[in-house]
């Protein structure tokens, strides 16, 4: 199991995140499984969104993935134990030659179906 304190590490909150936010995708019904793939894929992208070089620290990407998480989460009553056991192999993954290489071209189309959902990248400022 990954100690809260790393995963907390790994997705690192950029400071514009903390004075603004985004509307979050209104996630459809999901066929058997989908839900699970998709937590996956989002995990994968909030991985690589905050630890590969050359990935921008903006605040909206980050907003809308993390919106995203929280909406499944909650659907699927997962608690931290069962996330922790979704971010294990990514975060093992990352430490691995090609994460990076292979998991940022995954986030611009990840994005793009949640703003298709209906989530925005557009900042709302408090």
């Amino acid at each position: 199991m990954i100690a809260r304190a790393l995963l907390l590490a790994l997705l690192a909150v950029p400071a514009a995140a903390q004075e603004a936010v985004v509307t979050p995708p209104a996630i459809p019904a999901l066929p058997e499984g989908e839900a699970d793939h998709l937590l996956r894929m989002i995990a994968h992208a909030r991985v690589a969104q905050g630890n590969c070089p050359g990935q921008n620290q903006t605040a909206a990407p980050f907003l809308l993935l993390a919106g995203a998480e929280d909406a499944l989460v909650e659907r699927m009553a997962l608690d931290g134990a069962a996330l922790d056991r979704v971010y294990a192999p990514v975060v093992a993954a990352l430490a691995k030659p090609g994460f990076c290489t292979a998991e940022v071209p995954r986030i611009a189309p990840l994005l793009d179906m949640l703003v298709f959902w209906g989530g925005s990248l557009a900042l709302i400022r408090d």
